[in-house]
């Protein structure tokens, strides 16, 4: 499986190098695909790329949130609340997300 992403990893920076611009995977799909597609395709990529970050980001903050909740062993500390579970799992991966776009959005430099 390695080869594969080592040849990905190849002929993404030759196309690199070939249009070294800031638009990236947007211009790069603009300028390889047919002109009659072009807009299109380039759309495409556009919104996958988008929505592939917030599919990394989700996920990340989920496996944190299970990894800080699985390293305190939930029974042995008092719950005043009475939250279940996935109550609690809920609320941390709500404030991770919260604090994750606090800092992405650039809120924390108004503050």
């Amino acid at each position: 499986m390695s080869i594969i992403y080592v040849c990905i990893a190849t002929s993404l920076g030759e196309i690199a190098s070939l249009y070294p611009v800031s638009g990236g995977v947007y211009y790069w799909s603009f300028m390889l695909s047919p002109p009659k597609h072009a807009p299109l395709v380039s759309w495409i990529v556009g919104w996958l790329s988008v929505i592939g970050n917030v599919v990394v980001t989700l996920s990340v903050n989920f496996a944190t949130t299970q990894l800080i909740l699985s390293s305190v062993n939930r029974e042995s500390v008092k719950n005043p609340i009475g939250l279940s579970s996935d109550q609690q799992s809920t609320i941390l991966s709500t404030s991770l997300l919260s604090g994750t776009l606090f800092f992405a959005l650039g809120l924390c430099e108004r503050f």
